[in-house]
Parts: structure tokens; C-alpha cells; sequence
């Protein structure tokens, strides 16, 4: 598993964008409850704007992580215990 890198304004509107979301959806993607704090990543720099916990799981949810993908857990095979 990797590092990713903290998000810049310009990576958290591109990976929006390209997920085709508004402001509101990617931020309701996230769970947070308005846009103003996605807005904000997208506008200004700096550290905990976005923190990376809901980087990477938008990142996920959207199919862009570099080296991860969700998967639904009905697609596990369900394991008996012994």
C-alpha cells in the first residue's frame, strides 16, 4: 500500500471533475454535510483542508485510488468457521 500524497486544490477538483460529482456530491460522498468544506480544498491550500482519510475514500468510492479498488462484500466468498 502507498502514501498518497496530501491533495492540492487542482488533484481535489481534477479527481472531482472526472467523477463527473458537483461540489455537494462529492462532499455528501464523504459524509460531510454541506460543500463548504470541499469547496475550501478546491480554493485553498493547505494542510487538513481535506483530510486524507476522506481523500482516499473519495478516491475509492470514484474508482480513482492508484493502487486500490472497493469492492462490494457480497462479491466474498462468505467464510464457515470451523
Amino acid at each position: 500500500m502507498m502514501n498518497l500524497p496530501h491533495p492540492t486544490p487542482k488533484a481535489v477538483r481534477a479527481a472531482r471533475r472526472a467523477a463527473g460529482h458537483t461540489q455537494l456530491a462529492a462532499a455528501r460522498a464523504v459524509h460531510y454535510g454541506h460543500d463548504s468544506r470541499w469547496s475550501a480544498a478546491e480554493r485553498l491550500d493547505g494542510p487538513g483542508l481535506l483530510d486524507m482519510a476522506k481523500w482516499e475514500l473519495y478516491l475509492l468510492l470514484t474508482g480513482q485510488h492508484p493502487t486500490m479498488i472497493a469492492v462490494p462484500k457480497a462479491t466474498f466468498p462468505k467464510v464457515e468457521n470451523p
